[in-house]
């Protein structure tokens, strides 16, 4: 517990010893539309050949800004490009002060005084922005018998101090009950995708609080300094198989440092073992649930207008007491920025698991872009060339493409993307240094051993509404009945790996994609927004979820719902 209350104020030292020489900004939250929107200002401005970096998201509001400032010195724009510009201006109002949407008349001259804003105030010293948050949702879903509802409702606060210091926080109370394939998830691994602690809502729902808040400060112009607890999502694609947002909060410090088209990112992170054998007993501090921690630097770098490469590294470092009674917690050395983790795991002879592996992406077109990821948690070229399918090959690999503006009809836009993970990737010895968060996966929702293709069409006819179309398929393999570990489930140890027939050494080879009981899922989720006021939606969505392949018993999915959402992302459940 030292450690971190030493690493904290080791970060605050740095921020009050040089006073920060650039404006600091607070990030744009993590939404799957918004960052649509922004994507497409990227492809349409060439964004590359600037310092805009568009792998490790979030955002800071200030650069989205400026993004959409160069978006509009463009030729050929659309009426709703041209929309989207006045809308991340009116949003971000902190640093498009001119063209904000003032309201004349202001209720009690703070509330209301803009659009996007319920409350706002700013002067030399202090900028504050207050907003409601909320999502209210009623449905029926076909494979639960009662009716489907979502109630949440919390603040959002951001603001910046002397424009040197940001700060952000967001709360909100919720019940809510889901589909039951959702319920079978959760049946599964005792936790509520993407949320934390949560207690029972009368028979069948949940009752959970969400919080997440942060501060960040500058070091000098070209180093930002993030501390709190949020998500974080590393690469371009729906998915992503390095860190992505899919999980529970966790609380982290991230050093951010950007020279010439360099960009060099550091997490570290404070995360929490799998507790899917701890009871729900829905009493906060019935179990204590015991640390890991995460650990990732990142290296991109723009090449010329249209290539932008990234490297990185990660250690999720553990000590489970079951194998290490007598061991430390933690090796001090993983805090340092600018050393290879590998060397540190290798000369302390630490059990921790290390990953590496590359992003990239390609702009041959203003319409198109391709993208990628490669992820490489343990393999040896030797098995590799052999093709025996030995188990401890394990990577996975992403491909995927952008096409805004599809056929020339404008904000018409199709992603797609495949997503290949070997059998055991991600795992450990122990959940203490498996890729996983509050049991739940830190990269890819459906953990490993899966190949998966995702594609969604998005259209915007007007500025008011917008469309969606989510397709899914994915095969993947599950542990059989014999409770042996096939691979798909990162929570277990790859000590507990199969066995073949009477044959009872581990299988260390001809281990594939998909093995143990097959499971196919086809899933299409249609979304149609109206949009009346800035951020405040009306959704109409219909879900459907085909499973086929060796699932006895599983049910297939229809799901229908209205909802009204203000400040509030869609709550997506596509696994």
């Amino acid at each position: 517990m030292v450690w971190r209350y030493r690493f904290l104020l080791l970060f605050l030292f740095l921020a009050l010893f040089r006073l920060p020489a650039a404006a600091q900004s607070v990030y744009q939250i993590l939404d799957g539309d918004v960052y649509h929107w922004i994507s497409r200002a990227e492809m349409k401005t060439a964004a590359l050949h600037g310092t805009f970096h568009s792998a490790v998201l979030p955002y800071t509001r200030k650069n989205v800004t400026a993004l959409f400032d160069s978006l509009q010195k463009q030729s050929g724009l659309s009426a709703i490009d041209r929309y989207h510009i006045r809308y991340f201006r009116e949003i971000n109002s902190e640093w498009a002060p001119a063209d904000s949407s003032p309201i004349r008349k202001p209720l009690m001259k703070y509330f209301f005084r803009r659009q996007a804003d319920a409350l706002s105030y700013e002067d030399q010293h202090f900028d504050v922005h207050a907003n409601v948050v909320g999502n209210g949702a009623l449905g029926r879903a076909s494979d639960n018998s009662s009716s489907q509802f979502v109630n949440s409702r919390g603040i959002e606060v951001r603001g910046m101090i002397a424009r040197k210091v940001g700060f952000y926080t967001y709360m909100t109370e919720n019940q809510m009950t889901v589909p039951g394939y959702v319920n079978d998830w959760q049946t599964q691994y005792n936790s509520l995708p993407q949320e934390g602690f949560w207690k029972r809502y009368k028979k069948n729902g949940y009752d959970f609080f969400t919080a997440r808040g942060y501060i960040t400060f500058s070091a000098t112009r070209f180093i930002d300094f993030q501390i709190g607890h949020d998500r974080l999502h590393v690469g371009n694609g729906i998915r992503s198989l390095i860190l992505s947002d899919f999980g529970n909060n966790f609380s982290f410090a991230k050093i951010n440092t950007k020279v010439w088209k360099l960009q060099y990112t550091n997490v570290f992170a404070n995360m929490k073992t799998d507790i899917s054998a701890i009871p729900g007993s829905g009493v906060p501090g019935s179990s204590a649930i015991p640390d890991k921690y995460f650990f990732l630097h990142r290296l991109g770098i723009n090449i010329g207008k249209r290539f932008n490469l990234g490297i990185f590294e990660s250690i999720v470092a553990g000590r489970d007491p079951r194998y290490y009674p007598n061991a430390t917690r933690l090796d001090l050395a993983y805090l340092n920025p600018i050393i290879f983790y590998r060397s540190i795991e290798q000369n302390s002879g630490s059990p921790d698991n290390a990953a590496l592996g590359l992003d990239a992406k390609y702009i041959p077109a203003r319409s198109l872009m391709i993208y990628g990821q490669v992820f490489l948690d343990e393999f040896l070229l030797k098995e590799v060339r052999a093709q025996k399918g030995w188990w401890g090959n394990k990577y996975a690999f992403q491909l995927g493409g952008k096409y805004i503006d599809v056929l020339g009809i404008k904000n018409l836009d199709l992603q797609a993307e495949f997503n290949f993970v070997r059998p055991y990737t991600y795992t450990h010895r122990s959940d203490y240094t498996s890729y996983v968060h509050y049991s739940q996966p830190i990269a890819h929702p459906l953990g490993a051993n899966f190949r998966e293709v995702m594609a969604v069409l998005r259209y915007q006819p007007f500025r008011w509404m917008h469309g969606s179309l989510r397709a899914m398929y994915y095969e993947k393999g599950l542990d059989r009945n014999d409770s042996l570990n096939y691979g798909g489930n990162i929570l277990k140890s790859y000590d507990t790996r199969s066995r073949t027939g009477t044959n009872f050494f581990t299988r260390d080879y001809n281990n594939e994609v998909g093995q143990g009981l097959n499971r196919k899922v086809l899933m299409l989720d249609f979304t149609l927004s109206f949009q009346p006021w800035t951020n405040l939606f009306f959704d109409f969505r219909h879900v459907v979820r085909m499973v086929g392949g060796d699932m006895p018993g599983e049910e297939n999915t229809r799901f229908t719902s209205l909802a009204l959402r203000w400040n509030f992302p869609r709550r997506l459940h596509d696994f």
